[in-house]
């Protein structure tokens, strides 16, 4: 790995991992205190504030990103493009706002308070730089001022969170974290850019490019948020509650599958701009090495121990849960390639394509979700067997169109061996879930265990993307 990107991924890594450990901690107490019903209500809105947030950003996340990191080497230009992408962001939050507050005083009656807290999305959207540091390769910013921003908020969430009522201060914690993290990254930006008047015809006139971007990141935003929608709709909220609980450990896990790939993209970025094509394919071949490698074991795992992880991470409650999440686990491996794959593409322009992908999986997971949770009530298993086929579908797509760049062979010559190994995994666990009968210690057990044989068979088989990770960390043993 390269030695930048690999410290930009140490740096993302942790924000994504705390981003997703602090509820390991802060769920098992909101799940008991505020239980199901309240939890749905939470995600419901949150959900429908997000349709709000995709056109108040459009595509200028993903277009800001890519088109600092082509300009990382000059300051004038990469200013220019800083200052233009946003006076585009603040004019489009502005009229997503007008029309927010319109439809919450005058449509909206139900979680109405709710709603109105969510003003504050706005701000922290029109606040957020992060796609300006992550364009420079500098995540070091990112992650350590919004984590502790996120530690913050769950300490006050223990603080402040006593009974079922408490759901709107749930909503204001999450809320004013969000705009404080974004708060604490604007002084960086002095040393980095220059002040360069912005022109509000010039700014407008990138809409054609980001629209480009719009589109991928409407379709993934709606995906996202299409399942809870529906379930809110035509189910109940304690669906909604079990379907978003489970995502929580899926996303736990996609994150170590995808934080490399998010930091490959400015990479990607600068490669290309400099046409270093041989350097672009070595990266992307890598990077769906290191998918699998992880992805793999993390599924086999899910599917291993799902049965007793759900009731001491959530609550006897959340049993009906537990087929949710054998279905959702196969998301790990697929939405860890999808996301991959996606980012590159992006990279190097090619996002028409990753639109088609996208774009395909949302009218896919909407048909299969609607006939699944109104005609034969499936409820949150029925949701995840949409999401689970709709990004498979789009991962296969995207994998078509980077085929050039990556090589199909790739994809199952490195399944099939990080299958195999992973596999040996079962073993372990099938002894220790038959020596103890407490399942917090089958978990840990399992997890260690598991881990070791992995690790152990990946080390014995001369595996090269484990070995150029614990390389460096050998090294530094040897020289103590």
């Amino acid at each position: 790995m390269n030695s930048k990107v690999f410290l930009n991924y140490l740096y993302n890594l942790s924000y994504e991992v705390l981003s997703l450990v602090l509820p390991i901690f802060s769920v098992p107490y909101v799940s008991r205190i505020l239980g199901a019903y309240q939890l749905g209500k939470y995600y419901y809105v949150t959900a429908v504030v997000t349709y709000f947030g995709i056109f108040a950003v459009l595509g200028t996340v993903d277009y800001g990103q890519r088109e600092i990191a082509k300009r990382q080497d000059d300051i004038l230009k990469r200013s220019k493009i800083f200052w233009d992408v946003l006076v585009f962001r603040l004019f489009f939050i502005f009229i997503a706002l007008l029309i927010y507050i319109s439809v919450i005083f005058f449509s909206l009656e139900k979680y109405r308070l709710l709603y109105i807290i969510n003003i504050i999305s706005f701000v922290y959207w029109a606040c957020d730089v992060s796609w300006y540091f992550q364009g420079m390769e500098n995540y070091k910013v990112t992650a350590l001022k919004n984590g502790m921003v996120k530690i913050a908020a769950t300490i006050l969430i223990f603080v402040l969170i006593k009974n079922r009522n408490d759901v709107w201060l749930y909503t204001l914690i999450y809320a004013i974290a969000g705009l404080v993290g974004n708060l604490t990254m604007l002084p960086y930006l002095k040393g980095s850019i220059i002040f360069i008047r912005p022109n509000f015809k010039r700014a407008l006139g990138q809409f054609p490019s980001i629209f480009g971007l719009f589109l991928p990141v409407v379709a993934i935003q709606l995906y996202n948020s299409l399942d809870k929608i529906l379930l809110g709709q035509f189910s109940t909220s304690r669906q909604v509650g079990y379907f978003s609980q489970v995502q929580i450990i899926i996303n736990f896990c996609v994150i170590f599958v995808a934080a490399y790939g998010g930091v490959m993209t400015p990479h990607i970025s600068y490669l290309y701009q400099n046409g270093k094509e041989k350097a672009i394919e070595r990266y992307i071949q890598s990077a769906i090495q290191y998918v699998y490698m992880l992805a793999v074991p993390m599924v086999i795992g899910c599917l291993c121990i799902g049965d007793v992880f759900v009731p001491v991470f959530f609550g006897s409650k959340y049993r009906a849960a537990i087929p949710t999440l054998y279905i959702l686990a196969c998301l790990i491996v697929v939405m860890g390639m999808g996301q991959l794959q996606g980012q590159f593409l992006i990279a190097i322009d090619r996002q028409r394509y990753f639109s088609i992908a996208t774009v395909s999986a949302f009218i896919i997971n909407f048909v299969i979700a609607m006939i699944l949770i109104t005609i034969f009530h499936f409820g949150s298993a029925g949701a995840a067997f949409a999401t689970v086929f709709s990004e498979i579908v789009a991962t296969c797509i995207e994998a078509f169109y980077l085929k050039d760049v990556s090589g199909l062979k790739a994809y199952f010559s490195f399944f099939i061996r990080y299958l195999a190994l992973a596999a040996l995994i079962i073993f372990p666990i099938f002894i220790i879930r038959k020596l103890f009968q407490n399942h917090l210690l089958v978990i840990i057990l399992s997890l260690i265990f598991g881990a070791f044989f992995y690790g152990t068979a990946l080390f014995i088989s001369n595996d090269t993307m484990f070995l150029s990770i614990i390389k460096p960390f050998i090294k530094k043993l040897k020289r103590k």
